[in-house]
């Protein structure tokens, strides 16, 4: 019979291991919404800054603390996120070689920044213009009366698909390490890859205008060449340290 012991922990060691580095990673997300609920006026000020002057209401007497909750546990799962990625790596680490433990550090910071970058450019660009667009167009006769959910929504739905877009030269460099995508062949096929991430954006997008639509596809037409360049420069590194 096999024995129990692998990298040199018994079956139960690794449960016990796992359990601690859950309760570990609960307790950061703990901590990050006891941080974030010192700090919750400011963090919703700071969320309702793109929608500038426009006044917001509630439509339940649960609605403010509910809006209190959902920020409380959004930013402090945000505060924790760098516990819980070490937690992860921690857990794993005697399973993989130094080479891939750096490799993998290294695509989680990687995998971090894109993520800011995206966030930051749904929060400064494509937020503010495209609420004020929107908030632009009236109607006689009808008041625009927007709810803090609704906003939030639109809000939240905006930066998470400019953070899935801007993780997309990180996929493309995985894809490209492992033999997955190849970006001659992908470079050739471009236009039906364009249309179909304009379909695909314009599902996504919150609001079916082109305006809006442009100011999300502009910036993912420029992060796809720019991935067609790092999956080039992946696969060069990687065909010239193959053994001859």
């Amino acid at each position: 019979m096999e024995s129990e012991e692998l990298d040199g922990l018994t079956f139960w060691e690794h449960i016990g291991e796992l359990r601690s580095r859950i309760l570990t990673s609960v307790l950061a997300i703990a901590v990050g919404t006891g941080i974030a609920h010192y700090f919750n006026q400011e963090i919703i000020a700071l969320l309702l800054r793109p929608i500038k002057s426009q006044s917001l209401a509630f439509l339940s007497p649960l609605d403010p603390l509910f809006l209190i909750i959902k920020v409380d546990l959004f930013a402090g799962l945000i505060l924790a996120f760098p516990v819980i990625c070490l937690n992860f790596l921690f857990f794993i680490r005697p399973t993989l070689k130094n080479s891939h433990w750096l490799g993998l550090l290294g695509l989680i910071v990687s995998s971090t920044l894109l993520l800011i970058v995206g966030l930051a450019y749904a929060y400064f660009i494509v937020a503010p213009i495209s609420i004020g667009f929107l908030l632009s167009i009236k109607i006689n006769g009808i008041e625009n009366i927007i709810t803090v959910q609704n906003y939030l929504a639109f809000f939240l739905t905006q930066s998470f698909v400019a953070a899935l877009i801007f993780q997309i030269p990180l996929v493309t460099a995985i894809g490209s390490y492992f033999g997955l995508f190849n970006a001659r062949f992908v470079a050739t096929k471009r236009r039906y890859i364009y249309v179909a991430g304009l379909v695909a954006l314009a599902l996504l997008t919150p609001t079916p205008d082109v305006f809006n639509l442009a100011v999300v596809a502009i910036p993912t037409l420029a992060i796809f060449e720019g991935s067609l360049i790092v999956a080039r420069v992946v696969e060069y590194f990687k065909n010239r340290n193959k053994p001859a």
